[in-house]
């Protein structure tokens, strides 16, 4: 779906924008319109070119190679291009440097990709001031958005924003077991808190987020099967949506 975003004055001034041919330059611009809040869509060349350039001949695919080949002033790229569960995305790096999402607009729903520095602002939710039409315009601060565990449980609250800071998309993997679970799982505190300590002894080792969380959680809610918590309908959720990991 195509978003209104910013185009600001700074971007002709942009040396290593400058840098690139023009009709980079405006595909570099395009696909801000079709990238969600935190940077990221889907890398679909034969699609960007119907969306983006309609009336002309352009080499999307040179075009994405060039953006995600390192600046000269920096040796980092415009963006990069990833695979996550067999599909193929692109995250737009310093994301925030060119936008700034308004609070309402919907969160990201593509996984980021793994052990890269984004600089991007994950989705934020109003605190304060913020201004835009809801339609992907204006800016607003805040925390990030997701599944979110009740309030009232601090400790969960600041293990869950740790994990998050460390690049862990925690928020966006809770909603994703409730959204893709039939029975719309809810994954109780004490398995969140044991995934957030696994998550710092098994950083390193993790090179798919998804299937890593499925695995932790499950193991975790069964760990405390003896804590009276009902664990079939959760473990039976779990295995339903790892069958198609």
């Amino acid at each position: 779906m195509a978003r209104i975003r910013y185009l600001k004055p700074d971007f002709f001034k942009d040396e290593d924008i400058a840098e690139l041919p023009h009709q980079v330059r405006i595909f570099y611009a395009g696909l801000w319109c079709y990238a969600d809040r935190a940077g990221r869509l889907e890398d679909r060349p034969k699609r960007l070119k119907a969306e983006i350039f309609p009336y002309e001949d352009f080499d999307i695919e040179a075009g994405l190679q060039r953006l995600s080949s390192p600046k000269k002033s920096n040796n980092k790229p415009f963006l990069v291009r990833y695979k996550k569960d067999g599909y193929s995305y692109i995250q737009i790096l310093q994301w925030d440097k060119h936008q700034k999402p308004h609070p309402t607009e919907k969160k990201s729903e593509i996984p980021p990709p793994n052990n890269i520095d984004l600089t991007v602002k994950e989705p934020l939710k109003q605190s304060g001031e913020g201004n835009g039409d809801g339609e992907g315009n204006g800016e607003g601060n805040g925390e990030p958005q997701g599944e979110k565990p009740p309030a009232e449980n601090t400790l969960l609250n600041t293990e869950l924003k740790k994990v998050f800071k460390a690049g862990f998309n925690i928020y966006a993997l809770i909603g994703r077991v409730k959204k893709e679970s039939s029975e719309g799982a809810q994954i109780p505190d004490p398995v969140l808190l044991r995934v957030c300590s696994r998550y710092w002894e098994e950083k390193s080792k993790i090179e798919d987020e998804w299937p890593w969380f499925l695995a932790v959680v499950k193991r975790e809610w069964l760990l405390e099967q003896h804590n009276n918590i009902k664990i079939a309908p959760m473990a039976s959720s779990i295995k339903e949506i790892m069958r198609g990991v």
